[in-house]
């Protein structure tokens, strides 16, 4: 039965594919914003849990030094997202003005 080696052969290399692929769920209500929604949060996670990482592999005489570099790295955040909010809200009040 040779078409039963070569199915082997074919699931093999199948098995190799799904390792790579990046399943997107099929959903009819799917929105490509919640999508980007949930990345953005994905790697917002990640963001913080490496630099939590970094800095606890930092070795430092005191607690107090890691405590503080971990809030300067959500203060950058914060601040960043805060002027994006800002900026955000520049264009669409930009837009809405030119729409009226």
């Amino acid at each position: 039965m040779p078409w039963k080696k070569n199915t082997r052969k074919r699931a093999a290399k199948n098995s190799h594919a799904k390792c790579s692929m990046i399943r997107i769920p099929w959903i009819p209500e799917f929105s490509p914003i919640e999508f980007l929604k949930g990345v953005a949060e994905r790697v917002k996670k990640s963001m913080c849990f490496s630099s939590m990482r970094r800095s606890s592999n930092r070795v430092s005489s005191s607690s107090m030094g890691r405590s503080k570099s971990i809030g300067v790295s959500v203060d950058y955040f914060r601040t960043a997202a805060v002027e994006d909010c800002i900026e955000f809200f520049h264009i669409q009040s930009s837009f809405s003005r030119s729409n009226s």
